[in-house]
């Protein structure tokens, strides 16, 4: 998915789109099967930054997944608005 940045129409609305296809053809002899379960695709966006240890947006940004990279020990705090 392109950056959040990326707005389109009057809302000014962030591009959100997939197309995925899954094939699935018989194998030569006997039968096949294909179980999907719980299925995520995750576009991670370019890292935040904090200020004063913060993060805030006050822009629609889609963020349904964190990812944390640290060396050392950390506790998060998460608050969640929605409109």
């Amino acid at each position: 998915l392109p950056d959040d940045s990326q707005v389109l129409g009057p809302e000014n609305l962030p591009a959100r789109g997939v197309n995925l296809t899954f094939t699935h053809a018989p194998p030569n002899e006997g039968e096949a099967t294909l179980n999907l379960d719980e299925l995520a695709l995750i576009s991670w966006q370019r890292p935040i930054t904090l200020s004063q240890l913060q993060w805030s947006s006050s822009k629609m940004h889609g963020l349904d997944f964190l990812r944390v990279n640290t060396d050392e020990p950390i506790t998060l705090t998460l608050s969640f608005r929605r409109f």
